[in-house]
């Protein structure tokens, strides 16, 4: 569902500045260490690592701003066997959230 990310490391290249963002996010497995050689850029409670910086041409996601809610509403759907239907509730609930999943 809809998580709101806190971004930690500024760039000129982010025109404008958010210091929070709200993004889809759907994964089981995440980053959980920044290694050598990028810098942290977000954070969220439910993943430490949501994304970062390598150098001053490339920026990682664990989120994904490439989901619409209507796509991530789809997939929850599909998986309620696999996580559980509180779970997909729960996120399917989030996706009514105002404002885009953009921002970065």
């Amino acid at each position: 569902g809809v998580q709101g990310c806190e971004i930690v490391e500024a760039r000129p290249w982010r025109v404008p500045m958010h210091s929070t963002v709200s993004l889809i996010a759907s994964h089981k497995d995440q980053v959980v260490s920044v290694p050598d050689g990028a810098a942290l850029m977000a954070r969220s409670p439910g993943c430490p690592v949501a994304g970062l910086l390598i150098g001053e041409r490339a920026w990682t996601l664990q989120p994904h701003p490439e989901f619409v809610p209507a796509l991530a509403g789809d997939l929850l759907g599909q998986r309620i066997e696999l996580i559980g239907a509180q779970k997909v509730a729960t996120a399917q609930a989030t996706l009514g959230r105002p404002g885009p999943p953009h921002g970065l």
